[in-house]
């Protein structure tokens, strides 16, 4: 399946026609030294554009380490924390079948129904921020008091339904703050941040399962999400998410140039 959407994908681009690319004269941030005409930078310089971008951009700053943070906490959940717990509380395999598809059921409603949802019920996007991470944050609490196997796909088909607004809403506000022509080198230090993230928060929470205990861990990581939801509640440049995306200022307005 994934072999072949990005086969579609690559047969895609190359029938767009595509217009003509921007020069680095064009793209170039104030300050820095100029490219030779036509050369490209390479992988790591253009990230390191893209992280300077979001340094500079606080309510990006701050979404991306929420991102960051999430991607610690959560990225476990499938490959570790399900499989552990249903060994050794629901039974086996059978569970884990049903508690992934329970998840996945939950994740896929949740971003199909944020679209519509937005323009009214969810339209303040710092509270549906703040209203999913605690939706999650609860559930996952929740798991600690060892539930059985009908309350557990309860439990993980919310914590889908409230990881589903989330990406969606991270890439508006990136795609808002960002210029047109940087935008790929900041989704390059997005990804690189919020991926290099995932490993080390799946080997912390195996290593912990298996040393202190699977209900300490998800206590533990759950007392984490508590601290997280007290950070996007606090912090200034995530409360200006309030409004709605059609009132927010321009990308040149929202961005803050240090110095």
């Amino acid at each position: 399946m994934d072999a072949g959407t990005f086969l579609a994908s690559a047969l895609l681009i190359m029938a767009v026609p595509g217009g003509k690319p921007a020069s680095r004269s064009q793209e170039a941030e104030p300050g820095d030294a100029a490219d030779p005409a036509g050369a490209r930078p390479g992988l790591l310089r253009e990230v390191t554009e893209g992280a300077r971008h979001i340094l500079r951009t606080p309510v990006l700053a701050a979404v991306i380490s929420v991102v960051v943070c999430t991607n610690f906490l959560d990225d476990a959940l499938t490959p570790v924390v399900l499989p552990v717990y249903s060994r050794e509380l629901l039974g086996g395999e059978r569970a884990v079948g049903l508690l992934l598809a329970a998840n996945g059921i939950g994740a896929v409603v949740g971003s199909f129904a944020y679209a519509p949802a937005s323009r009214r019920l969810l339209a303040n996007r710092w509270a549906t921020f703040v209203g999913c991470f605690a939706l999650i944050c609860a559930a996952r609490l929740a798991m600690v008091a060892e539930p059985g196997l009908w309350i557990m796909l309860a439990i993980t088909f919310a914590i889908g339904l409230a990881s589903g607004p989330v990406n969606p809403l991270v890439t508006g506000v990136v795609e808002r703050s960002t210029p047109p022509d940087a935008l790929g080198r900041v989704w390059g230090a997005v990804m690189a941040l919020a991926f290099a993230a995932a490993p080390v928060g799946i080997f912390a929470t195996g290593w912990l399962a298996q040393n202190i205990g699977l209900r300490p861990t998800l206590g533990l990581f759950g007392g984490l999400y508590v601290l997280l939801i007290c950070y996007v509640v606090r912090n200034r440049p995530l409360r200006g998410l309030a409004g709605p995306a059609e009132t927010r200022t321009p990308v040149s307005e929202d961005a803050t140039t240090a110095g």
